[in-house]
Parts: structure tokens; sequence; C-alpha cells
């Protein structure tokens, strides 16, 4: 997690719309997972919203993310 902030502030420099499609590997559907709270606490204090909550991986978890800004897009993933 430690370069994480430098890149959300990349992003928030952009004025281009973007999508940021990544594998994780921290378990984000884990509420009791310290590593998934602070990346979604940073994700929110960047104003970025996270897509994906269902499960992506075999153990039943959501480890692949799609990130935007939480203004830019609205839509249901499947």
């Amino acid at each position: 997690m430690n370069q994480a902030p430098w890149h959300l502030e990349s992003f928030v420099l952009c004025t281009e719309t973007i999508f940021l499609c990544t594998d994780l590997n921290i378990h984000v559907d884990v509420e009791d997972n310290p590593d998934a709270e602070s990346c979604l606490d940073l994700m929110d204090s960047f104003a970025r919203a996270q897509h994906v909550h269902f499960a992506t991986d075999i153990q039943g978890h959501t480890l692949d993310l799609v990130i935007t800004e939480k203004w830019t897009v609205s839509f249901k993933m499947h």
C-alpha cells in the first residue's frame, strides 16, 4: 500500500476519465481486513469508487477491481 497514494495522486491531477482495472490481491470484500479498510478509505479520500462487488477468485473473494472517479460512471457489473 505504500505506493498507492502516489498513484492515486497522479490520477487526481489527470483531466481525462480513467478506468483503473487491477488485481490488487487484497480481499476488499472482507470488512475486518485492515488492508482492505485502508485501501477503500484511501480510494474514498481521493474521491474514487470501486465497482466490483462480487467474487473474482476461486476462494470467493473480490480481488479484481475497477476503480473510477466517484462521479464518472454508474454501471452494474456482472
